[in-house]
Order: C-alpha cells, then structure tokens, then sequence
C-alpha cells in the first residue's frame, strides 16, 4: 500500500508498506532514491523542474525558468507537525520548516487509513 499527499507544488507526504524506489530526472540527470518501508509518514521533497516516478505515481516537472531550477529531490524524516507546519530532517535550511496554508492536512493525515485515496494535483498521475 503506497499513500501520496500533496502538500503543495514541490513537498509531499509519503507514507508505504513496502520498500520502493522513486526514480528522478532533473534536466538531463536520472538518478534514484530508495523509500524504506514505514507504517510513519515521510517527507518528499521534488523541485518544479524534477520528475519522480515509482511503480504507484509520477509527479510531472513543472515549466520554469532555467534561473530558478535548482536543488534535487529528495525523502526526508519528519520530526514533528503541528496545527500550522511540518518539521523535517533535512540538510536544506530552505526546507526545514514546511509551512501549512491550513490545519485541513494535518487533521487528514491523522484520520487517513491505508484504504484512503487522496486528491493530487493536476501534474500528479496515479499508475493504478
């Protein structure tokens, strides 16, 4: 059972059964991160200019400018959520703090079973 929650354009909340591997192409680059398996959830960290694929999802690279690609994808620990963030563990002092437009998520996150199905964005596309 693989679970995906958009939190916003380039972070996301993963959450699987079995132990995975996400497959990134940033411009010309492929390369390849393994999720280990987890009942918690983790951090998925995909810049705009990046694709990620496993066998359960793509998430699409977003056009923008070449003077704003940068950075690499990336899963991340989360250490805490509150009401209105998300702490993670990551080397990026960018991305240590994730901030949440509304506690809607948190509480989703807290009420979801496995069974679940979230909502993606538009260049989200489930391969099931």
């Amino acid at each position: 059972q693989f679970i995906c929650f958009a939190l916003n354009e380039t972070n996301f909340i993963i959450s699987t059964n079995d132990h995975i591997s996400l497959t990134t192409l940033c411009g010309k680059q492929v390369s390849t991160i393994q999720v280990q398996q987890s009942r918690s959830y983790s951090h998925l960290y995909v810049p705009r200019h990046c694709q990620v694929q496993s066998q359960h999802f793509v998430i699409r690279k977003i056009q923008t400018p070449s003077s704003t690609r940068q950075g690499s994808p990336s899963v991340n620990t989360i250490l805490s959520m509150d009401q209105t963030s998300i702490i993670i563990n990551t080397s990026s002092p960018d991305l240590q703090t994730i901030h949440l437009a509304t506690s809607h998520i948190l509480l989703h996150l807290n009420q979801t079973q496995p069974h679940n199905q979230p909502s993606m964005p538009a260049h989200y596309q489930p391969l099931a």
